[in-house]
């Protein structure tokens, strides 16, 4: 009975998310950062460091082949870059990204997709990724906002209770989602202030508003849309759902502070 309940409501709520993008513009940062932003900071024989794709590697197969691109993939689990489609990377890195050695000013490329919202040390994560990052090469992060509503009722919950409650209302997450979060730094202007710190210069930062983990319950998720909504017409960047960044290390840095 709850199935049926939920999936129809999931059925509500994505409708009214089509009519919110029609109507308002409101769009989802993943599908953003995924599908439009990250296929253009390509380019021909680049060197790319997918950072925390795992199984689940963001480049597209035939971009990869057409631009001729040399992607590594860094994932704290072997067994996550092993379970990804075969000749996604040309080689892979295992450890934690705040601490695993990197080729020091190396790769063209360095990007993430929901991944340092789970990173304990994010300031030491980016110094390290900073370091691997070629002068004039760029960084760019996906990042769900440690203000927004899931994101605090995940802290205020812990792990497994949100998990247990994350699973049970969208089954469709797991192998995807329910890893521990912390969302230390993650919010536009914190990042904007660590990266500064890091001499990056910020080419761009864009807010998204919109989020589907009110779904199950088409209510809830119309109150969720409207509060998004309100949020993106006042330019509330800290109050987002989701952001993404993107950084240049400058000319002349040797990436070794």
């Amino acid at each position: 009975m709850l199935v049926q309940f939920v999936e129809m409501n999931k059925r509500l709520s994505h409708q009214s998310d089509k009519m919110a993008r029609s109507v308002f513009g409101r769009r989802d940062g993943n599908y953003a950062f995924t599908s439009t932003i990250l296929p253009r900071l390509f380019s021909q024989d680049a060197r790319v460091l997918d950072v925390g794709g795992g199984k689940h590697p963001s480049t597209p197969p035939d971009l990869k082949a057409r631009l001729n691109l040399h992607v590594t993939g860094l994932d704290i689990s072997l067994a996550e870059l092993e379970a990804a489609p075969p000749g996604a990377y040309e080689d892979v890195i295992v450890g934690d990204v705040a601490k695993v050695e990197l080729p020091v000013n190396h790769y063209d490329l360095v990007f993430s997709c929901a991944l340092l919202e789970h990173v304990v040390d994010v300031p030491g994560a980016l110094k390290n990724l900073a370091r691997a990052t070629r002068p004039g090469g760029l960084m760019a992060h996906f990042i769900p906002c440690g203000n927004a509503p899931f994101a605090r009722l995940n802290r205020l919950l812990g792990n497994e209770q949100a998990k247990r409650i994350l699973f049970r209302l969208l089954p469709e997450a797991r192998g995807t989602q329910g890893f521990p979060a912390y969302y230390h730094h993650c919010s536009p202007g914190e990042m904007r202030r660590v990266l500064g710190d890091l001499r990056f210069e910020i080419d761009d930062l864009i807010s998204y508003y919109a989020s589907g983990y009110a779904s199950f319950f088409f209510q809830l998720h119309l109150a969720e849309i409207a509060a998004q909504v309100t949020a993106m017409k006042v330019q509330s960047h800290g109050l987002c759902e989701s952001f993404v960044v993107i950084a240049k290390k400058p000319r002349g840095s040797d990436g070794r502070s």
